[in-house]
C-alpha cells in the first residue's frame, strides 16, 4: 500500500520544494492551501457535501466526501462561506483504523518523515481528550507542525468511544494561517 506522505514527499523532492517553509508549497494528493477546490472537484460535489451544521460560526464551511482512493478513505476541506472560488484554507485525509496500535505505528512513521523534509518546523507531540465527545472518553494522539507563519500540518489517530459511533481513523490536515486563526476563534 502507498503511503499518504511518501507520495507528497516524492512529489515535494520532484518540485525541487523539499525544504519548503510555505504552506502553500506542501502538497497533498496534489493539493496545496490557496487552490480553488474547482480545481480538483466539480462545484456539483462541493455543494453536495458542503456541512453547514459543523460550526456554529459560519464563516467557514467544511466539506467532507468518500474517496475512491485505496490510500484513504475520505477526503474534506475547508473554504470561506461564500466565496464562489472554493479557495482551500485547510484540508485533510483520513484512513480508517480498528487497531490503535498500528495507527500510532503510521503516525510515527509519517511525523518522521515530515520532520526529515521540513527540518525547521516546531514539532510537538501530546495526547488529548476529543473535543466533540462530551463525556470525554474519546482520545487522540498528536503530531502537530507548526509554520512561522501561523500554519500548521497535524497528524492525529482518533480512538472514539463507542457512543459516538465514529470510525477510528488516522488523519492528515493541512491548516492555513488563515484558517488557524478562525479556528482558535471559532471554539472559544
Amino acid at each position: 500500500m502507498k503511503k499518504i506522505l511518501g507520495i507528497m514527499v516524492l512529489g515535494l523532492l520532484l518540485s525541487g520544494n523539499a525544504y519548503a517553509n510555505d504552506i502553500k508549497d506542501f502538497q497533498l494528493y496534489k493539493m496545496s492551501i490557496g487552490d480553488s477546490a474547482l480545481d480538483h472537484f466539480s462545484e456539483e460535489k462541493i455543494k453536495k457535501y458542503t456541512h453547514k451544521n459543523w460550526y456554529k460560526n459560519k464563516e467557514m464551511l467544511p466539506v467532507e466526501f468518500p474517496s475512491d482512493n485505496d490510500d484513504f478513505n475520505g477526503i474534506g476541506f475547508v473554504y470561506k462561506n461564500g466565496d464562489t472560488n472554493y479557495q482551500i484554507l485547510s484540508f485533510d485525509v483520513s484512513k480508517d483504523y480498528s487497531d490503535m496500535k498500528e495507527c500510532n505505528k503510521r503516525l510515527k512513521e509519517e511525523a518522521k518523515l515530515i520532520a526529515e523534509t521540513f527540518p525547521s518546523l516546531i514539532k510537538d507531540s501530546f495526547k488529548s481528550k476529543h473535543a466533540a465527545d462530551k463525556s470525554r472518553k474519546s482520545k487522540t494522539w498528536n503530531t502537530v507542525f507548526d509554520f512561522k507563519s501561523g500554519a500548521r500540518i497535524k497528524l492525529s489517530c482518533v480512538d472514539w468511544s463507542k457512543k459516538m459511533k465514529y470510525q477510528d481513523h488516522f488523519r492528515i490536515a493541512i491548516n492555513s494561517p488563515e484558517f488557524m486563526k478562525w479556528i482558535k476563534i471559532a471554539h472559544k
